[in-house]
């Protein structure tokens, strides 16, 4: 499953945090994002996991445009983003809100 992101811009009110980006991802391969504060790295993973529809630009997964509405779409499509956030639900484990939205389901589903 190799992802594509192309000329993806994320625009909010008076502030662009993505102009124009085309990053492509293979399964093969281990990637870090490096930058300043501020310079949309966040901004890009959210858009990628989900949690963030860009302005513009398209995403695309194994060569075929997808739309990530959510994060749960992107999770379908093996696709998730941990925050970088100490705990999204301060009352779950750390376990559980690493797999948050993709809880064991079934008999046996054991955390």
């Amino acid at each position: 499953m190799d992802v594509r992101l192309t000329g993806i811009t994320q625009q909010f009110p008076g502030t662009r945090a993505l102009d124009d980006v085309t990053v492509a991802f293979r399964t093969d391969e281990v990637h870090g994002l490096i930058g300043e504060n501020g310079a949309g790295k966040s901004t890009l993973v959210s858009v990628l996991g989900g949690s963030l529809q860009p302005t513009a630009g398209t995403v695309e997964i194994g060569g075929e445009p997808v739309v990530l509405a959510s994060p749960h779409d992107a999770l379908v499509r093996g696709i998730a983003h941990v925050s970088q956030e100490g705990s999204l639900v301060p009352a779950l484990t750390g376990a559980d809100n690493i797999l948050l939205g993709d809880e064991p389901r079934g008999v046996g589903g054991v955390i």
